[in-house]
C-alpha cells in the first residue's frame, strides 16, 4: 500500500469520525422558538405587537379600571384569536386610566396562549414604575410565594402590589380551554405596617409574579418574581431535570474528548505507517 493511499484512507475515516460527531452535537444546538410582544399607547388607543419568532393565540389585554379591577381591552383592528410573527393588534381602552397609587403606572395585562394551550402572561406599562434592585427576598413553598415583612419594613416600604395569575401547568392541558378568558385576579393590596407575611398562590406550575413596591414618599418600584420551576417540568421529578440538566452536558463533553482522542489515534497511526513505509522503501 501506498503513502497516498495511505493519507487518502486516514482523510476518509477522519471525515467520517467528524461528521459522526456533528450528528451527536445537533440535537443539543436545537433552540425552541420564542414569543415577544412590544406595546405602544398614545390617548386611549394601545398598539400590541408580536415580535416572537412563534404565533401567539387567543390574546386578551387587561387596564384598571376605577375600582382597581381589570377591565377588556377592545381589539378594533387584529385578530387576537390567531396573532402571527409581526402580527399587529390595535385596540382601545374601554374606561379612563386610574389616577391614584397604583393607577399612575398605568399597567396593562396580556394574557395569551402558545400552540400547546398553555397560558403565557405579561405586564406593560403606560408609565413604567422604576425597578428595584434592592429586592425583597422570596422563598416558595409549593405553590405559595412567600414574601416576609421584617426586610420590607426596614427597607421602609409602605404598602405592596402583586400582580399575579395562577397557573396549573400540564395538568391543565387535558382540558379544553373556556369559550371566553375570564376576568383575571385583581393585583392584591399588602399592608406592611400589620407585621404579617405576604402569602401569594402562584398555581402548581409556580408561575411567576410582579411586585409594586410604594414607599412613604409615594413612589413606585417593582420587582420580578420568576418561575419556580422550568415551564412544563412541574410534575418531572427533580431528579430527573438534574439529569438532564448536567449529564447531558457531560456525556457532551466526553463526547467531544472521545472524539478528539480517536482523531489524535487515527493520526498518530497514519504517520507511524507512512514512516515504516518510508523506511521499508516500499513504493
Amino acid at each position: 500500500m501506498t503513502v497516498q493511499l495511505k493519507h487518502a484512507l486516514v482523510e476518509i475515516h477522519l471525515k467520517s469520525v467528524l461528521f459522526l460527531f456533528c450528528c451527536f452535537l445537533i440535537p443539543f444546538s436545537v433552540h425552541a422558538g420564542s414569543i415577544g410582544f412590544s406595546v405602544s399607547f398614545t390617548s386611549d388607543a394601545i398598539l400590541i405587537s408580536n415580535t416572537g419568532s412563534e404565533p401567539a393565540y387567543r390574546l386578551s389585554a387587561w387596564t384598571l379600571n376605577s375600582t382597581s379591577k381589570w377591565s377588556p381591552v377592545q381589539f378594533i383592528v387584529g385578530n387576537s384569536a390567531y396573532l402571527p410573527p409581526g402580527g399587529k393588534l390595535s385596540g382601545k381602552q374601554l374606561g379612563p386610566s386610574v389616577t391614584n397609587r397604583l393607577g399612575r403606572a398605568a399597567p396593562l395585562l396580556l394574557i395569551l396562549h402558545d400552540q400547546a394551550g398553555s397560558k403565557i402572561v405579561q405586564l406593560a406599562w403606560r408609565r413604567p414604575p422604576e425597578t428595584r434592585h434592592q429586592t425583597i427576598p422570596t422563598r416558595r413553598n409549593g405553590q405559595k410565594l412567600v414574601i416576609k415583612a421584617d426586610t420590607a419594613i426596614e427597607q421602609k416600604i409602605v404598602s405592596t402590589f402583586a400582580f399575579v395569575v395562577p397557573y396549573d401547568g400540564v395538568t391543565r392541558l387535558s382540558n379544553p380551554l373556556p369559550a371566553t378568558e375570564a376576568t383575571p385576579p385583581s393585583p392584591i393590596e399588602h399592608t406592611w405596617a400589620t407585621g404579617n407575611s405576604m402569602v401569594l398562590d402562584t398555581g402548581a406550575a409556580q408561575g411567576g409574579a410582579w411586585l409594586v413596591h410604594e414607599t412613604a414618599a409615594g413612589y413606585l418600584h417593582v420587582q420580578i418574581v420568576p418561575e419556580g420551576v422550568v415551564r412544563g417540568q412541574e410534575q418531572v421529578p427533580a431528579w430527573l431535570i438534574w439529569t438532564r440538566q448536567y449529564l447531558l452536558a457531560l456525556a457532551a463533553i466526553l463526547a467531544g474528548l472521545g472524539s478528539a482522542v480517536m482523531i489524535m489515534g487515527v493520526a498518530h497511526s497514519a504517520h507511524r505507517g507512512g514512516a515504516l513505509v518510508a523506511k521499508s522503501g516500499l513504493p
